[in-house]
């Protein structure tokens, strides 16, 4: 009797190690098909950001710098490397409001979005080596499938020029309005 037990616990033991197996391969199979959707989900991104045309940056809950595409650089006349810490880029684009006042972190249209809200249409006016630009922004939060943060995505659009014709226009409007008053009396 006790022999037989015996084999019978060895067939189990096996039948157990041949089923560990299995779940082992199976989760293998599972770890790289995971990780290839990883690389194509990352392909993809990056075959997005090339095509967009728009400056686009992306970074991590933290502020850290994870993508900029092609327009970025150019715009901001920038190559940061990615995993830049958002201070460094803070420090280096001095954004401000428009009328030229220094803008509080907590303001910043990325920090917006990273604390969950959409933004949209945010004039930032940047420094971009001694020279202003004023950015018009939109910012999203990146959340996962749980509904965690993850990140943020900011589209930049410079308006410096466009802005600058706007208050050409008010300024010529408010112009012809005094001219129109005089002229009357």
């Amino acid at each position: 009797m006790r022999g037989k037990s015996r084999k019978r616990g060895i067939a189990l033991g096996a039948r157990a190690t041949e089923h560990s197996t299995v779940a082992f391969a199976l989760a293998l199979g599972t770890g790289r098909r995971a990780r290839q959707r990883v690389r194509d989900d990352q392909d993809l991104l990056d075959a997005l950001l090339r095509i967009v045309g728009l400056p686009i940056v992306a970074c991590a809950a933290d502020g850290t710098l994870t993508h900029a595409n092609r327009a970025t650089c150019e715009l901001l006349r920038a190559d940061w490397p990615m995993g830049t810490p958002p201070q460094s880029w803070i420090e280096q684009l001095r954004p401000r409001t428009p009328s030229g006042l220094s803008m509080a972190r907590e303001d910043l249209p990325p920090v917006r979005a990273l604390e969950g809200e959409v933004v949209r249409g945010v004039d930032v006016l940047v420094d971009i080596h001694g020279s202003d630009v004023l950015l018009c922004t939109r910012a999203s939060p990146i959340t996962d499938e749980r509904g965690r943060r993850r990140g943020a995505v900011v589209v930049l659009e410079d308006v410096t020029e466009e802005r600058r014709l706007e208050m050409e226009l008010r300024n010529a409007g408010r112009s012809i309005g005094r001219s129109r008053a005089c002229a009357r009396r």
